[in-house]
């Protein structure tokens, strides 16, 4: 029994070292870079970068939130990625266009028109040479109609609460939306 353990150990130990496949480097490899100079909202940078890893991930690559700008990497020159991304500028809004309330004898509800916008600038960056491929200007728009405010009283006083939690869902949506629209643009590269 010990020496049909041992023989199933040796054959096991080889099978488990051919496992690990060191050929996959750059194919798939899509490196998401800091920017070197960010002018814009860092909430936009921060949820752009955050769901493009994501969409990325969906689109069969392997992400890599890289800690260096372009500049360091083509000072080093050892790019190890099929495509770098540098999110260089955003902007971003969220607004509540309309609404309407509706109240009962102890409280109410306000609902109303929210919208979100999203503007993302970004460089796409070949892996081997890190020359600039492609600057892409996108725009996102996302709205709904959504809770936005809560009220509570009665005759003698009330009470109202806004709800933020709409325009972030929506600043949210839009952020995703860009971030699928980054994918799909490195997904259609030749």
């Amino acid at each position: 029994m010990r020496r049909l353990l041992i023989a199933i150990s040796l054959l096991l130990i080889p099978a488990a070292a051919f496992a690990f496949d060191t050929s996959r480097g750059r194919e798939n490899r899509v490196g998401i870079l800091l920017p070197a100079d960010f002018d814009g909202d860092r909430y936009v940078h921060d949820s752009v970068r955050k769901y493009l890893h994501g969409e990325l991930r969906n689109a069969g690559f392997v992400p890599v939130n890289m800690r260096d700008t372009i500049d360091e990497l083509r000072e080093r020159g050892d790019g190890d990625a099929m495509y770098y991304v540098e999110i260089t500028a955003g902007e971003s809004s969220a607004e509540h266009y309309a609404g309407i309330g509706v109240a009962g004898r102890h409280g109410g509800v306000d609902l109303g028109v929210v919208a979100s916008k999203m503007w993302v600038e970004l460089n796409i960056y070949d892996g081997e040479t890190l020359e600039l491929i492609e600057t892409y200007d996108l725009a996102e728009r996302s709205s709904t109609i959504a809770p936005t405010g809560v009220s509570l009283g009665g005759p003698r006083a009330w009470g109202w609460v806004s709800l933020p939690w709409a325009q972030w869902a929506q600043s949210r949506r839009a952020a995703k939306a860009v971030a699928r629209d980054v994918a799909q643009r490195i997904a259609s590269i030749d």
